[in-house]
């Protein structure tokens, strides 16, 4: 009898232990099939966090709407879906689409398939998994939705562009066969960055991705205030403790009159370099109510020259290495 009774409890353990730890293959099929992705999605979010959806925060998400009024009516809509109940706030952007319901849809199913929303779920479980690849699965997005935050717009593959090399036999490792640049046209100075090379295509655009997030170059170049982005910088690299290729001597705006209208001003931004010298670009005229936004055009101006960019990369990397050793 006691033997019969344990095996129940046995049975009734593992049964109550699939449900909190969803099939997320079968899940993710079925949030593909529903009528109202979002709904559904909704709905299984409060399930397993055991609250009432009439509740008058039963709502676990939020939109964010992005409408690009001159875009061609199948772009005209993306949207942001965020889940701030679970733990890490898992998010993702949905694609393009002509009418509103259908971005949230589109928005509800990108969650879904994401890695994020699955270790929100399943924690330490899903975490180990994540440790093991060591790939950020959604990098190409993340990267996309930057930058489209930055300028305020859809872009397209051409003003974001992935070039993938493909080394084939010429390599004595298969796990160094291709190696991906990623393009970004729509920024000032069109900065390119290269991944680390990759066992496979995906793995690689994947590694330019992640790379190009953590340049500083792009950092500065997508940041909301590029001029406080720059600023935070260049205290790190005004350490007496750098060598003098990293070392930054002062940063410095400068508020001068517009030579065509005496109304109006324009920022001159100076970055000075122990060993390369002194960086200089101006902005574009504004009234001196809005001399912040000069500024920032400045920096973006300054960013736009290569020997800037190659000599902030390399500064930055040097700093980089000595903080971690």
């Amino acid at each position: 009898r006691n033997r019969r009774k344990s095996g129940r409890r046995g049975n009734k353990r593992q049964k109550q232990q699939y449900v909190r730890v969803p099939d997320f293959r079968r899940f993710r099929q079925e949030v593909a099939k529903h009528e109202n992705p979002w709904q559904f999605l909704n709905n299984f979010v409060l399930k397993i966090q055991g609250r009432d959806p009439s509740e008058k925060d039963g709502n676990p998400m939020k939109f964010k709407i992005f409408t690009n009024e001159t875009a061609l009516p199948a772009y005209k809509h993306k949207v942001k879906l965020k889940l701030p109940t679970l733990d890490g706030q898992p998010y993702a952007w949905g694609k393009p689409w002509p009418n509103l319901t259908s971005a949230k849809h589109s928005a509800a199913k990108a969650v879904a398939k994401s890695d994020l929303f699955e270790i929100s779920v399943l924690g330490d479980r899903a975490s180990q998994l994540q440790k093991k690849t060591g790939v950020n699965w959604e990098a190409q997005w993340d990267l996309q939705a930057c930058v489209e935050e930055k300028l305020k717009r859809a872009i397209t593959e051409e003003e974001l562009k992935y070039v993938v090399d493909d080394a084939g036999a010429k390599i004595e490792r298969a796990g160094q066969r291709f190696v991906a640049r990623v393009d970004l046209k729509c920024l000032k100075g069109q900065p390119s960055v290269v991944g680390l090379a990759q066992p496979t295509a995906l793995r690689a655009i994947l590694s330019a991705a992640n790379r190009a997030m953590r340049d500083p170059v792009v950092q500065v170049l997508i940041a909301g205030d590029p001029k406080d982005e720059l600023g935070v910088f260049a205290r790190r690299l005004q350490s007496p403790a750098l060598p003098t290729a990293a070392r930054v001597h002062g940063l410095r705006f400068e508020k001068r009159e517009s030579r065509s209208n005496a109304s109006r001003v324009f920022a001159l931004v100076e970055l000075t370099s122990l060993e390369q010298g002194k960086f200089k670009a101006v902005g574009h005229d504004v009234d001196p109510g809005s001399w912040y936004k000069s500024k920032n055009a400045a920096v973006e101006s300054l960013f736009s020259r290569e020997e800037v960019q190659r000599w902030f990369r390399n500064a930055v990397q040097i700093e980089r290495e000595y903080n971690f050793s």
